[in-house]
């Protein structure tokens, strides 16, 4: 899956206006503190997250392009504020159109849904047809990829969450195994000790491989593996299986928990089995990326960029020179703020510009009036 362009349209005098974007396979977010990169993030995830969801949660009017299976698609979805709904909300108006033969899947408005021609019974209002349709067979792979989208936003309680202790109940840690489905693996909500040994239940090589990536990152690191909680901490006895995934550092015998590890290397462990269960397609967003990282972590990202299927796509917001300098310069999104109206330029626009000049690109940006006066 890939998301091509999003536009959303201003609601209401004191919504934030962003200008259209277009995306590349890798988008960096760069501009002054406060001009809109996070808010823009959190917009387009949480569009990303309506379409799936059980019942819609954000009023707007979306206009956007994807493409999926090698197929693209153009969706219009207008969500208002009605009170004949649960939470206030209704699909005012919905359309999915396939851009490959230009063939309309489904169409609505307040008092019908359309489906291949045919007009559907009323259904729910404050659902996608997405969800609607979701068994369908035109829809269901739609649906699955849509749900693969991954967002990491490093602050609040992200990293005790993932890393906490806990028993899966059986019934729900069976059913993940028994599927061998990493899809299912994906966008399950549990913590990452559950996940990655679930992971090494059903996927063996790509355990391996994930264990291989951090212990190339971190030289220091000789062994990693799943451990019960009672090997690591013999006074944490429970009858339940409780999965810790556990280091084992050069000269130190004893294994280390990784909730007991620093939060710079918690999010590379996180953000590394991101990109393996994203391996085949998918979208990951990664909101400042270098707080609480070590040189040779930030170092990482490009190559780790790099190294995965071009069908898995990046969106990532950062201050850092090193990244800047070393994403492309194509793949720049620059957003500059005049009031609650948010104009974002693409790198390819200043590239012929910046090119005259010996500086690094980084220097060249924070002396760019886009970025220096980012906010009017």
């Amino acid at each position: 899956m890939r998301l091509i362009r999003f536009a959303q349209n201003q609601i209401s005098d004191n919504d934030w206006s962003f200008e259209e974007v277009y995306f590349d396979r890798t988008n960096l977010l760069v501009g002054d503190s406060a001009t809109g990169k996070t808010r823009f993030m959190n917009g387009v995830v949480n569009f990303f997250r309506l379409l799936v969801a059980d019942r819609i949660m954000y009023s707007g009017d979306w206009d956007v392009d994807f493409e999926i299976l090698d197929s693209k698609y153009n969706y219009k979805l207008k969500t208002i504020m009605n009170d004949i709904s649960i939470n206030g909300l209704i699909i005012y108006s919905e359309e999915l159109t396939n851009l490959s033969n230009n063939i309309k899947l489904f169409h609505r408005n307040e008092n019908e849904i359309i489906w291949q021609d045919a007009h559907l019974p009323k259904l729910s209002s404050d659902k996608t047809c997405f969800s609607l349709l979701k068994e369908e067979d035109l829809i269901k792979p739609l649906y699955q990829n849509l749900e693969k989208i991954i967002a990491r936003r490093f602050y609040d309680d992200e990293l005790s969450k993932n890393f906490s202790l806990g028993a899966l109940i059986p019934d729900i840690e069976n059913s993940l195994i028994n599927s061998k489905n990493i899809q299912r693996l994906t966008v399950a909500n549990i913590d990452f000790h559950n996940k990655i040994n679930i992971l090494k239940k059903i996927d063996l090589n790509g355990f391996n491989k994930v264990v291989d990536l951090i212990k190339t990152t971190f030289h220091f690191i000789e062994k990693a593996d799943v451990l019960n909680i009672s090997q690591v901490i013999p006074a944490f006895n429970v009858p339940i299986q409780t999965p810790v995934f556990c280091i084992q550092e050069k000269n130190i015998p004893n294994w280390i928990p990784c909730n007991d590890i620093s939060s710079g290397m918690q999010k590379l462990f996180l953000l590394i089995f991101d990109t393996y269960l994203l391996r085949d397609s998918g979208i990951l967003f990664i909101d400042e990326y270098e707080n609480s990282l070590g040189i040779n972590a930030i170092n990482f990202l490009p190559d780790l960029i790099n190294s995965i299927s071009d069908n898995c796509q990046f969106i990532i917001t950062s201050h850092h020179p090193y990244i800047i300098n070393t994403i492309p310069i194509e793949a720049w999104k620059v957003f500059h703020r005049k009031g609650t109206n948010v104009t974002i330029t693409p790198g390819k626009a200043l590239k012929e510009r910046y090119s005259k000049s010996k500086q690094e690109y980084f220097i060249q940006l924070i002396n760019d009036p886009l970025y220096n006066g980012g906010i009017e």
